[in-house]
């Protein structure tokens, strides 16, 4: 029952990677030395880095933008709907690999993650 019990935390703390901030929970867990839980961590980091810095682009962009309050409201708007979306495809492509227990790199954070490999 131990093991089945250690598979379930495994798994779920492997699918929470990717749900923005709480990739935090496999870097602190007991079972962040397990291979599976640590990539998708890792994986569930970048992502988020990445969708909080396009964030915080786009937020800089639109004040930029100010003096043109149209052209400022529509880059806005398409910038936050196409970083969501892409957020949430790719957390969906995590959460799947997961379920399917593979630890296929996801496109485009997959080349950064082999940098913050040990």
């Amino acid at each position: 029952m131990n093991q089945e019990h250690s598979k379930v935390n495994i798994t779920l703390l492997s699918v929470l990677a990717y749900i923005g901030p709480l990739f935090i929970m496999g870097r602190v867990a007991v079972e962040k030395d397990v291979p599976e839980v640590e990539f998708h961590s890792r994986q569930g980091g970048i992502l988020f880095a990445f969708t909080a810095i396009g964030y915080l682009i786009t937020a800089i962009l639109c004040f930029a933008l100010r003096s043109l309050p149209a052209a400022a409201e529509i880059v806005g708007l398409l910038l936050y709907v196409g970083i969501t979306v892409a957020w949430v495809i790719l957390s969906l492509m995590g959460i799947v690999g997961v379920i399917k227990h593979q630890q296929k790199p996801l496109p485009f954070i997959g080349d950064f993650d082999k940098l913050f490999q040990k």
